[in-house]
This record gives C-alpha cells, structure tokens and sequence, in this order.
C-alpha cells in the first residue's frame, strides 16, 4: 500500500512559488564541467522509490517551470562563444526526472547520443502540456526511456531488442534498458 503523501495543498503552493522564478544558468558549472541542469526539485516525489507521479496540475506547473528556466537560459545561450546543447526533457513513467540541461564541448555529443531511440511516428506531447506557454516554440521529438545499468546488472530473460550498450567517457561498457516511458525532448531548431 503506497504512503499518502500529507499536504498536498501546501506542497503544491510552495511549488508553484518557487517555479514562478526561474534559477539563472550557472555560467561557472557549466564551463568546469561542460554541462549544467535544472531539476525539478518535486519534493517530496524525489527520493521516494515508492512515490508515483505527482497530480496532473503538479506536473503541469514543473513543466512551465522547466520552461521559464529553459527561456531564462536562451538569453545567456545565445552569448556562448562556442556550440552548444540545450533541451527540455519532459518524462512520463518517472516525471520526477524530467529537466533543462545544456551542454558544450564534449557533453553536446554525449546528450545527443543518450536519447538516441526515437519513436517514430513521434507521438503528441501529452495533452496536459500541450497549451503550456513556451511548448509551441520548441521542436519536440520522442524517444524510449532507457535506465543506465552495468551489464551484470541486466535482468535475466532480457531480450537484445530491449536495450542497447553504450560506453562512459571512461570507455567502460554499460546498458541502456528501455522502461517502456517516452521522454519528450524539446530543443530550438537553431540550437
């Protein structure tokens, strides 16, 4: 039997305030180690392996949110001096990792070959997002969910076509398993 979460109301006030200003891109981490990414902080979802998805208006708020700082970021993207990456990453089965990430140098090849498993046909972005302000601007492409596991870690009876193997920037092997979620991507077409 799951936990019930207690103040729910509370929660999703507290939330809604904290999103309503977007975090500013932390220019120093990202030149140090080549990314930067903005979570979503959904407490009290993260860090509970027992905890679903939260409501529709939760997922809808963390979504404008993602959203708010992606735009916030555009204006210092655009005065980078070198390429870049930059997505919204908008997950359904575990939402509570959805995020805005934004790579250079090294990183724009390692996130461009982490959602590698498109679906195609590419399927809507959910409704419940659909008419979010900001989703209209970006270009959304959808790819399997995949959870990074060792190779003896993969479940016995695991069928070729269900993962894929990648390696770390340290060249060691590890797998990609499909969770059977999509992972919505949206990016500018100019970045």
């Amino acid at each position: 039997m799951a936990k019930k979460i207690r103040g729910l109301r509370r929660h999703y006030n507290r939330f809604v305030q904290l999103k309503q200003h977007p975090e500013h891109l932390p220019i120093e981490r990202l030149y140090q180690h080549s990314y930067a990414h903005s979570q979503l902080g959904l407490h009290p979802w993260v860090g509970w392996s027992f905890a679903s998805n939260p409501p529709t208006r939760f997922r809808q708020q963390a979504v404008l949110g993602l959203l708010n700082t992606f735009w916030n970021w555009q204006q210092q993207f655009e005065a980078l001096p070198e390429p870049y990456y930059a997505a919204v990453w908008v997950t359904d089965l575990s939402f509570r990792d959805s995020q805005v990430v934004v790579g250079i140098r090294e990183r724009i090849e390692w996130y461009t070959r982490l959602h590698s498993s498109a679906i195609l046909p590419t399927p809507q972005l959910p409704a419940e997002y659909r008419n979010l302000a900001g989703v209209e601007q970006l270009q959304w492409a959808a790819y399997h969910e995949e959870i990074p596991l060792w190779p003896d870690e993969l479940p016995v009876g695991i069928l070729p076509d269900q993962y894929r193997k990648a390696t770390t920037d340290l060249g060691e092997e590890y797998c990609l398993l499909r969770s059977g979620g999509t992972v919505w991507v949206g990016q500018l077409l100019s970045s």
